[in-house]
């Protein structure tokens, strides 16, 4: 597969052009049917084509399904696989089995315990307060300036009404390197509004 034709998915992708990115990525498959970036990119488009339509199916779940058959121990597809899993099935315990098969397959990798730990208070998903808590632990021992896991502790310190250490993490979140900037900065505004309206300032 050419690295322009990548170029052209993902353009497509960026445009918000899904449709369009998932016949590029068929008409490739064609040629080259076990072409892990080409499913990759597929799955995907799916993925956020459903999400922005607001309509369920289990596409995205297949592509990353065969991914794995590819390749066992691809950390990334488990992830993926669980995500497609969380969004677009709103199936929480595929999403949570996914996630921990993703821990198992590398122990190192803080992504599985992240995932994990949203699932948190999720219908079907049995995870304890501790359980989260540790979860958490684990994936900073690992990788101690992700900004999934200081936004994750945000979120977990906001829900213990401990607003200012929320605060306190969401902030490291947005200058931690590769950062959702948007994301963690609306965490931020709804924390604020939040704490504003239950006369309880930052």
């Amino acid at each position: 597969m050419s690295l322009p034709l990548l170029d052209d998915i993902k353009k497509l992708k960026s445009q918000g052009r899904y449709d369009e990115a998932i016949d590029l990525c068929r008409k490739a498959l064609e040629a080259c049917p076990d072409d892990i970036d080409l499913l990759y990119e597929l799955g995907f488009s799916y993925l956020a084509g459903l999400l922005l339509k607001g309509e369920v199916g289990d596409q995205a779940v297949q592509v990353f399904q065969r991914i794995i058959e590819l390749n066992p121990h691809d950390v990334k597809a488990y992830i993926a696989l669980g995500t497609a899993y969380e969004h677009d099935l709103i199936d929480f315990e595929k999403a949570s089995e996914a996630y921990r098969k993703a821990m198992e397959v590398d122990p190192r990798n803080p992504d599985g315990y992240i995932y994990l730990a949203r699932l948190y208070g999720s219908p079907g998903v049995k995870i304890s307060l501790d359980e989260k808590v540790r979860l958490l632990q684990k994936a900073q021992e690992d990788a101690p300036d992700h900004w999934m896991v200081l936004n994750e502790w945000g979120n977990h310190y906001r829900e213990m009404e401990d607003y200012q250490s929320a605060k306190a993490y969401y902030e490291k979140a947005l200058r931690s390197p590769g950062a959702d900037a948007d994301l963690v900065a609306r965490n931020l505004r709804s924390l604020a509004s939040f704490t504003a309206k239950a006369d309880s300032p930052l």
